[in-house]
């Protein structure tokens, strides 16, 4: 390989259940297929040698541990001092670090990705542990990235406003899994003409406004079309509204964790889909929901117009009576011309596109 060689923050990809991780290793995949000739050194620690790794199997992309431990390392950068591991690694040309900040700390130029900033927007919503992380070291990052990326116009033009003085910012799509687009395969036992929701239990999600506006929706409706909730319980994750009549929400099926292979299935079984969530910097569910060909009732925010144009209905995420309504027509309407509509411009957004534009911004920041 003649090319430049790339460390990586191995951090989001040893969390295979994380979004981030996901869209981490999407990414690193395209973008390492997108320049066969340079070199992508994942960076983990010495505890991580037992820990899984959403590593693409390519011959460009390898893994290295630090002998030192993550936990050990990640309270020196957090609370002391962000101690540079240069000679612990092989010679880099810069840093791709999808996760908020340039971690580990290296002396070349690095290439940080911000998926959002509920952390500034919404404190509310942010697991206090990671609020003090975030507030101490985005700006920080913010201020001394050779390029940053994010997976949003809306996040974009936030970083613009927050952190005016910038490195430029480069938009990194998110992408459809191809799995959406090939024949689908049998999936997990679920309820008939379900409606679904999917995401991490988190109070970002906005589970409360839905399970309200549930249980405002016709009995002989729900009925018919049971609520399932797809997802790994996340932070705050138990914090269900007591107003909510017991007996609506044992109704409710709450699936925990689902395989990504069982998803094509899982939304393909769904007569409609609802995303109440408060704050996104995308909204991957949507996009999948839509390829799906899925009717979609969904917070009003700048990324799901983004995403969805006006192929979705969209609601206050604030109003359980109107999310309520919007379900309820949903599920009464005859047929909806835009599901197909939506299904053609899911088809937009591909990973193979976001390793293009990663490639172009580390060759941006390389030059």
């Amino acid at each position: 390989m003649t090319g430049p060689t790339i460390a990586v923050d191995g951090t989001p990809l040893s969390r295979p259940m994380d979004g981030i991780g996901r869209w981490s290793a999407n990414v690193l995949r395209e973008t390492a297929l997108a320049r066969p000739d340079w070199r992508f050194v994942v960076l983990g620690f010495t505890d991580d040698r037992a820990r899984p790794y959403l590593l693409p199997d390519l011959p460009n992309v390898e893994r290295v541990l630090l002998p030192v431990p993550r936990r050990a390392y990640q309270a020196v950068y957090s609370l002391v001092a962000r101690v540079p591991v240069d000679r612990l690694v092989p010679r880099v040309d810069a840093l791709v670090s999808t996760n908020y900040t340039a971690f580990p700390a290296l002396r070349v130029p690095s290439v940080v990705t911000v998926f959002d900033l509920a952390y500034v927007d919404l404190p509310d919503v942010i697991e206090k542990r990671n609020l003090a992380y975030l507030r101490k070291h985005v700006p920080r990052s913010m201020r001394e990235a050779a390029a940053i990326t994010t997976i949003s116009p809306f996040t974009a033009a936030r970083i613009d406003a927050e952190f005016p003085g910038h490195a430029p910012v480069h938009l990194v799509d998110c992408g459809l899994d191809p799995a959406f687009l090939a024949p689908l395969t049998a999936g997990p036992a679920l309820p008939s003409g379900y409606v679904l929701a999917v995401g991490t239990l988190e109070p970002r999600k906005n589970l409360v406004t839905l399970l309200r506006a549930w249980s405002r929706v016709d009995p002989a409706l729900r009925r018919a079309h049971p609520l399932v909730i797809v997802g790994r319980a996340g932070w705050g994750s138990r914090d269900l509204p007591g107003d909510v009549p017991a007996d609506v929400l044992a109704e409710v099926s709450f699936t925990g964790y689902v395989e990504d292979a069982d998803l094509p299935a899982v939304y393909a079984g769904a007569t409609l889909f609802a995303f109440p969530s408060l704050y996104e910097g995308f909204g991957l569910p949507l996009l999948e929901a839509m390829a799906s060909g899925v009717p979609a009732v969904v917070s009003d925010i700048p990324p799901f117009r983004e995403i969805g144009a006006g192929l979705v209905d969209y609601v206050d995420p604030l109003d359980p009576r109107a999310f309520a309504e919007a379900i309820s027509v949903r599920l009464t309407r005859a047929g909806d011309d835009r599901a197909a509509q939506a299904r053609t411009r899911a088809r937009e957004w591909t990973w193979e596109r976001s390793g293009r534009q990663m490639a172009e911004t580390i060759e941006g920041v390389l030059a």
